[in-house]
C-alpha cells in the first residue's frame, strides 16, 4: 500500500459510473446554492448592481441588470432548474452544462460586483467550466488527434471528474503563485511570503473588527484573539504551521497522480480551509464541499476498504464498480 502512493497513474485513473452519479448529484445541490444563495424558490432574487462601480465577470462586458426584473429572474431560475434536471439525468450533458454555465456565470457576475465584493462561489463556476471544456474537447479529440496521440481517452465519468479536479488544482496553484509573486518573488517559492507571516496578525484583527461591524457585536468566542496572541509569541511555529498551507496549494497538482494523493491533498486542503475559517471568520463552504466530493471521495474509499476487508477484489476496485473489465485500479 505504501508503494502505491508513489505510483504515477496520471491520465490512467478511471472513475466508475456510480462514482460520477454520486458526485454529480452532490455537485448539483452545490451548484444551485452557489448560483441562487437560497433553496427557497420564493426567495430567489437577483439584485441590481452599479454598472459604473467595477463590475465583475460578464457584468463588465454587458449590462445584466435586466436579469433583476421579476419575470427575467423567474425564467432564469426555471431554466436553471430544467438544465439541472437534464444534468442529473445524464442525457445531453453538453447542453445541460452549457446552459448551467451561462446562467451561473451571469448571475454570479452580478453577485460578485463590484470586484472583490464576493467570490466565495467562484470555485463552483471553475469546476463547471472544467466540465464544459471536457465535453467540448472530447469530440474534438476524436477528430483532431490521431491514433498515435498520447492524450488519454477518458470515459465520460472519468473526464468530468478529472477535468473538475484539474480546474480546482489550477485555482490552488495560481493562489500560491500569486502569494509568491506579490510578496516579492525570489528563487525559493514562498520564502518571502513565509518571512512576512508573523504580520498576518494585523489581518486577523481587521477580520475580527469586520465581524464585529457586521453583527453589531464582537464574536462570542475569543479564539481569534488567542490565535493573535499565539502568533505574536511564537512567530517561528506560526511560519511552519501556515507555511504548510502555502505548499499544499502550490503542490495541489500532485493530487492528479493517483487516488491516494488526491485523498491526502484533499484532507490537507480541507483542514487548511477549516483553520482559516475559524481564525479569519471567512467562509470556505464550497471549497470544502468540492474537496470532499472530488478529492477525498469517501464513497470510493469506504467501498475500497470494505472490499479489502471482505477479500473481494484483493485491494483493487473494478473500473465499472462491479463487473471486471479486465483492468483494475490501485490507489
Amino acid at each position: 500500500m505504501i508503494k502505491a502512493f508513489f505510483r504515477n497513474e496520471l491520465g490512467m485513473i478511471e472513475y466508475s459510473r456510480w462514482e460520477w452519479i454520486i458526485i454529480r448529484t452532490v455537485f448539483a445541490f452545490l451548484l444551485w446554492g452557489a448560483t441562487w444563495h437560497t433553496f427557497n424558490p420564493g426567495a430567489i432574487d437577483i439584485p441590481e448592481y452599479d454598472t459604473s462601480n467595477n463590475p465583475n465577470g460578464l457584468a463588465a462586458l454587458f449590462n445584466l441588470n435586466w436579469l433583476a426584473g421579476t419575470g427575467a429572474t423567474a425564467v432564469s431560475a426555471i431554466l436553471f432548474f430544467l438544465f439541472l434536471v437534464l444534468y442529473l439525468s445524464g442525457f445531453f450533458p453538453l447542453v445541460a452544462v452549457s446552459g448551467l454555465l451561462v446562467i451561473h456565470s451571469a448571475v454570479g457576475a452580478i453577485f460578485a460586483s463590484p470586484q472583490k465584493d464576493h467570490h466565495a462561489t467562484q470555485v463552483v463556476g471553475l469546476v463547471l467550466l472544467g466540465q464544459f471544456v471536457f465535453l467540448v474537447w472530447r469530440p474534438l479529440r476524436r477528430l483532431i488527434w490521431t491514433k498515435y496521440s498520447r492524450a488519454p481517452h477518458y470515459s465520460l465519468p472519468t473526464g468530468m471528474i478529472v477535468f473538475s479536479q484539474q480546474m480546482m488544482c489550477a485555482g490552488y496553484v495560481v493562489s500560491a503563485i500569486s502569494k509568491w509573486i506579490n510578496s516579492g518573488g525570489g528563487i525559493l517559492p514562498g520564502a518571502k511570503w513565509l518571512a512576512q507571516l508573523p504580520n498576518i496578525v494585523v489581518q486577523f484583527v481587521k477580520n475580527e473588527g469586520q465581524a464585529t461591524a457586521d453583527f453589531a457585536r464582537p464574536p462570542e468566542d475569543d479564539f481569534n484573539r488567542q490565535v493573535v496572541e499565539w502568533v505574536t509569541m511564537h512567530p517561528t511555529e506560526a511560519i511552519l504551521l501556515f507555511g504548510m498551507g502555502f505548499y499544499l496549494e502550490l503542490l495541489a497538482f500532485v493530487a492528479l497522480i493517483n487516488r491516494g494523493w488526491a485523498f491526502l491533498l484533499g484532507v490537507g486542503l480541507f483542514a487548511m480551509h477549516s483553520m482559516i475559517s475559524e481564525i479569519m471568520r471567512l467562509n470556505f463552504f464550497y471549497n470544502k464541499m468540492l474537496l470532499l466530493i472530488f478529492f477525498i471521495n469517501l464513497p470510493f474509499w469506504l467501498r475500497f476498504f470494505f472490499r479489502r476487508a471482505t477479500g473481494a477484489g484483493s485491494g483493487t476496485v473494478a473500473v465499472d464498480g462491479g463487473t471486471s473489465l479486465g483492468r483494475t485500479l490501485s490507489w
